[in-house]
């Protein structure tokens, strides 16, 4: 286990052994212009060229190994930096997809509240359509009474006196259109609640469903597989572009080409999205909490498949023209 001082020491180590090779190189470079200016007038003996030749040697193997030494600092400085770029990257798309899940949980406050209030809208108004039907039964029901009962006085008192008789015919005669005038005016009245009660509880409906197809709609985009055009199955995020796919349709799509679908690049790697997969999960339960089949999903859907299949033909168009 290493600890915090050992880089320290090694980044010293480093800087010592490239400050003595670069002073090796100078004092032989020195000391070979030194042999050169001695014997430029006379030919060099045998001992002085393999001294020169393992100098020069000694210089190559010097330049190589600087060369080398600063290769690996700038390969260790590289991933270091491509470390820190992934991080901020993964702190934008966290940020983002909170800013997304607050977003949503907002929309689906504000379904259910809708929801509730209708309901509550709902049970105000089947009393009153109680009331209103109870009232109109109790009518018919005292006119019926009223019909029978005049029934049987007319047959009972069928042996009295003619003007007795012609008393209660016109007493009879004359109740009978007030009470159905009454009867119709209740009616009237009711079929006009009713009506206007049915027509406010359906432009309700209406704009509930409205209101859900439409986040459905703007949900379903936002957590959809550019790939499979389906909602994201273990999501995952490359690391070249910070673009997210579902695992299996990314792995499928890099069997066939293994650049990456959208910045060509050769090199894919991806992680997996925790924040994505929870947002997946919330929006399919509360999928279910409405009551939306997969059916009714698919409808509001294809709009949202259209969209991604232009995306993707766009996509493709534009990296072709771009490699060409």
């Amino acid at each position: 286990m290493q600890t915090r001082g050992q880089p320290q020491q090694q980044s010293a180590h480093k800087e010592l052994v490239l400050g003595l090779a670069e002073e090796s190189k100078s004092i032989l470079l020195e000391l070979g212009s030194i042999l050169n200016q001695r014997y430029h007038n006379r030919g060099p003996t045998q001992q002085t060229q393999r001294v020169l030749r393992r100098k020069n040697e000694l210089v190559s193997r010097l330049e190589q190994f600087v060369s080398e030494q600063q290769s690996s600092e700038d390969a260790q400085e590289d991933p270091q930096a491509t470390v820190e770029g992934l991080q901020k990257e993964l702190q934008d798309q966290r940020a983002a997809f909170e800013q997304q899940r607050a977003r949503l949980e907002q929309q689906a406050t504000v379904t259910l509240n809708a929801q509730t209030e209708l309901s509550s809208s709902l049970n105000r108004v089947l009393p009153q359509l109680r009331g209103l039907l109870d009232a109109y039964d109790r009518e018919r029901g005292q006119h019926v009474d009223l019909t029978q009962g005049t029934t049987t006085t007319s047959a009972a008192t069928a042996n009295v006196a003619c003007s007795a008789r012609t008393v209660t015919l016109t007493q009879s005669s004359s109740s009978t259109p007030d009470l159905t005038q009454r009867l119709t005016d209740l009616q009237t009245q009711f079929d006009a609640e009713r009506a206007q009660l049915l027509e406010q509880a359906s432009d309700a409906a209406n704009t509930q469903q409205d209101i859900t197809r439409r986040n459905l709609r703007e949900r379903e985009a936002a957590l959809t597989c550019p790939i499979s055009l389906d909602l994201f199955e273990n999501p995952v995020v490359t690391e070249c572009c910070g673009r997210t796919f579902s695992s299996e349709a990314l792995t499928q799509a890099l069997r066939r080409n293994s650049q990456c679908p959208v910045c060509r690049s050769r090199r894919v790697t991806s992680h997996a999205s925790r924040d994505m997969a929870n947002l997946v999960e919330l929006h399919r339960n509360e999928r279910v909490l409405l009551g939306l089949t997969d059916n009714a999903a698919a409808n509001a859907t294809t709009g949202t498949g259209e969209r991604m299949r232009t995306w993707q033909s766009a996509n493709v168009q534009t990296n072709y023209s771009g490699h060409s």
